[in-house]
């Protein structure tokens, strides 16, 4: 299913729940940035549904393109409603799909919301994992924390490589050269197991055994791409004290291990009073008759 078409089923439910077919009436208030028939989009709108961190890059630009996509959206929705797709059979099967999905996602969400006064981590629960992992811990494997710029121009690359040896700092060289800046910066903060490090761009992976800590590899061109890597640190288990990011990373792995075990007991609970209360009932029609070899033995008993 495209996304086109996922859009189209989930705003029909939102049509066919709502029974309306037009948008409440804009506040004078409001700034208005589109307007399809008598559907409008606000300014205030299109912030709420735009992550922060992309609106700090070029606001500008990155409204104009949610606007375009809104119109383009609601120009789908507008033709799917002249063809009544909300009574063809098979897209209200698809929108009741959808919204059980949606209900079931919001109760785990507010079932993690309840607990999460009791998501912490003790230094005592810590230190019992990595007593338990102390062999894993001290296998002598090395963990890098990488910085990979990508950009289409060599200029760029030179000019950003040059600036990383003179320590400008990484979020600047990487919103002002790379490709895909936000994501390179919040690459660079975690550290990851050498062997596993950039395994999926093999022109710069090879370079990451090969530098030392604050060590920067030779710009690489590859697929019309030109890149470079910089170890920005590096740790290697048993030689040295565990640093403070390492603890903080398997706190927030027995973070998560908590959620999944709190909300898998949830569920079992669930199960069981449902069990209980007799409202569970299976029916064996799995073994069937279709297979030929199986045909003498599911004949009954003379």
């Amino acid at each position: 299913m495209n996304h086109a078409t996922n859009l189209i089923i989930i705003s029909l439910g939102v049509l066919l729940l709502c029974s309306c077919s037009k948008n409440e009436p804009v506040d004078n208030k409001s700034t208005l940035l589109a307007r399809i028939g008598e559907h409008y989009l606000t300014l205030e709108e299109a912030r709420l549904n735009i992550p922060s961190f992309m609106m700090e890059k070029d606001s500008t630009a990155i409204l104009d393109s949610y606007r375009k996509k809104w119109i383009q959206r609601q120009l789908l929705l507008r033709e799917a409603r002249g063809l009544q797709l909300a009574e063809n059979e098979n897209v209200q099967r698809r929108i009741s799909q959808a919204k059980e999905e949606v209900f079931a996602e919001a109760l785990k969400q507010k079932v993690l919301d309840d607990f999460s006064d009791q998501l912490n981590v003790t230094e005592q629960e810590l230190n019992n994992f990595i007593q338990k992992n102390e062999g894993q811990l001290t296998s002598g494997e090395r963990f890098v924390q990488i910085r990979h710029l990508e950009t289409t121009e060599l200029a760029n690359a030179r000019t950003a490589r040059q600036e990383l040896q003179n320590g400008t700092p990484w979020p600047q060289i990487a919103r002002a050269y790379s490709l895909n800046p936000e994501k390179k910066i919040a690459e660079a903060k975690t550290f990851w197991a050498q062997q596993r490090a950039l395994s999926n761009v093999p022109v710069m992976q090879r370079y990451v055994a090969q530098l030392d800590s604050s060590a920067i590899s030779p710009i690489r061109r590859s697929e019309g791409v030109y890149q470079f890597i910089q170890v920005a640190d590096s740790w290697v288990p048993g030689e040295s004290p565990i640093p403070e990011w390492f603890t903080d990373d398997l706190k927030q792995w027995l973070i998560a291990e908590k959620k999944r075990d709190h909300y898998n007991s949830y569920l079992k609970n669930l199960y069981f009073q449902a069990s209980e209360n007799n409202e569970i009932e299976l029916y064996n029609v799995l073994n069937t008759n279709d297979n030929s070899e199986n045909t003498e033995t599911n004949q009954p008993n003379e």
